[in-house]
């Protein structure tokens, strides 16, 4: 019992506060010692992984779209979005390598391959492609037996593109050996999407 309080007498004050702690640190520390190492290193290499993937995907892209004899190409670089089934290609470029490269068979500032989530719960494992400002070059010389362009864009996703998307860009027919010089083109016009 306390005695009783007086004009200058203190009385002692017992604190009894808890520390706050997260639930989720709480089972950090109930977990030992030896099972805390393989689950910290297997985080680390997951984060590994992750910072090495764009530039193992930009250097697959690039390997396919050299594959070609006819066709060879170049991107810039490769944004990641796994979270979304999602990669996004900047800056790609593919010349015939038949008129020496000057011009530009396909190009587009931005091409995205994505899964198709819709189609995914109807038990099928299919892509889209979305591309930004694409600008296609035929040439009056140009054929299209035995050229298969078409079949370098679709190894450059993982999955059968169902859907392909196409916002601005042009269509040009170009014949740069007749007099004079001769360039017909269609353009597109659209806004694109959001970056």
């Amino acid at each position: 019992m306390l005695p009783p309080v007086g004009r200058f007498q203190s009385v002692p004050v017992i604190c009894l506060m808890q520390k706050k702690t997260s639930p989720l640190r709480d089972r950090w520390h109930r977990v030992s010692r030896h099972a805390r190492i393989p689950v910290l290193v297997l985080l680390v290499v997951l984060v590994g992984i992750r910072l090495c993937l764009p530039f193992a995907v930009e250097s697959y892209v690039n390997r396919q779209l050299n594959r070609s004899r006819e066709y060879g190409g170049r991107i810039g670089h490769v944004d990641l979005q796994l979270w979304r089934g999602q990669y996004r290609i900047h800056a790609i470029e593919i010349v015939k390598r038949a008129n020496g490269g000057q011009t530009p068979f396909f190009a587009a500032s931005r091409v995205d391959f994505s899964v198709e989530w819709r189609e995914l719960f109807h038990g099928a494992i299919v892509g889209q492609a979305t591309m930004v400002n694409p600008r296609l070059n035929f040439e009056e010389t140009q054929t299209g037996k035995n050229e298969s362009w078409d079949k370098i864009l679709n190894n450059l996703s993982p999955f059968k593109l169902n859907r392909i998307e196409i916002t601005g860009g042009e269509i040009h027919l170009r014949s740069p050996y007749s007099t004079p010089p001769m360039d017909i083109f269609c353009a597109m016009s659209r806004s694109p999407p959001p970056t």
